[in-house]
């Protein structure tokens, strides 16, 4: 029952992001039959363009059209190559999801790892370290960050390739930008849940016992810890998505994002709607996954779910 609740939910919340940004284009200044034209087009062409592109209807009668599009899976055809939007969404969404979920590993990786090793060296001087370059990577922008990366190793070090889709090497440094600015901010969190744990009864029972300090930092406390990171990766991993574009522009990468800029710089309103969509459908199902995972890492949360 609470997650068919968690899915209507859901549902209501992808109908109301399309539904926003379908109204917001439509009022949007700049016609796309003119684009479509080009600056010498008459008026006859211009309104038989219309015609076809099917702009010049009634904005309800444009509305309740799209969604009967939406039921049936077409996301409609690009005013401005002529080809279907979902085989060229689809087409870009490989590479912008390779590259989230390399940064998300990154992020995940650094978080925990500084995280964990910052509670554990509790009022030190690497504890102090850690939360200072936690501070700087939250703070600094992911273009920042990526450009410096890539007057390190690319430019001066030549170890990488700057530009382009060509495979494994050309993501490291396009991850590194988008990873290492999202796990500043997992470091203060993992850091500061640890230290709670670390802090419960049961876990100073566990020291007083004799336990070695490995295992009770790894299977109990880091374990018990994890409730709240997963909450936050799952926004992160969302941020992460979104922060592509910036990144695929930097990096001169092919992806959604950069699908994206295009299309709106052409107002090329089904591809733009249409990678709304997709995005808001992929942070929608993150977070019915988080959802699901808070049971396999807190058994307590089965008890109060099923109350909702």
């Amino acid at each position: 029952m609470y997650m068919l609740n968690r899915l209507i939910h859901s549902l209501g919340v992808i109908l109301g992001t399309i539904t926003l940004v379908f109204f917001i284009l439509f009022w949007l200044p700049g016609d796309p039959a003119e684009i479509v034209a080009g600056e010498n087009a008459s008026q006859e062409t211009i309104h038989a363009i219309q015609e076809q592109l099917g702009t010049n209807r009634p904005i309800l009668q444009q509305y309740a059209s799209y969604l009967g599009k939406l039921l049936t899976g077409d996301l409609g055809t690009s005013f401005i190559t002529n080809t279907p939007v979902l085989d060229r969404l689809l087409e870009q969404m490989v590479p912008t999801l390779e590259l989230a979920l390399l940064a998300a590993l990154v992020a995940l990786l650094a978080g925990i790892a500084l995280g964990s090793l910052s509670a554990i060296c509790h009022k030190s001087l690497l504890d102090s370290g850690i939360q200072w370059t936690a501070l700087v990577l939250a703070s600094m922008p992911s273009f920042w960050l990526g450009t410096l990366l890539i007057l390190l190793f690319s430019v001066r070090l030549q170890w990488l390739p700057s530009v382009g889709n060509t495979g494994l090497s050309s993501q490291i440094l396009p991850a590194l930008a988008l990873g290492l600015i999202a796990s500043g901010t997992l470091v203060r969190l993992v850091r500061s849940s640890m230290l709670d744990t670390l802090n419960e009864p049961y876990v100073l029972t566990l020291k007083a016992k004799g336990s070695g300090l490995l295992n009770i930092y790894l299977k109990h406390a880091l374990k018990n810890s994890l409730l709240p990171v997963v909450t936050l990766f799952g926004v992160l991993l969302g941020t992460l998505l979104s922060g592509t574009v910036v990144i695929e522009i930097l990096f001169a990468r092919q992806g959604l994002g950069r699908t994206v800029i295009e299309a709106v710089g052409q107002k090329d309103i089904p591809v733009i709607q249409g990678a709304v969509l997709l995005i808001a459908s992929l942070y929608v199902l993150i977070n019915l996954l988080v959802d699901l995972s808070y049971r396999c890492i807190d058994p307590r949360t089965q008890q109060d779910t099923q109350h909702l």
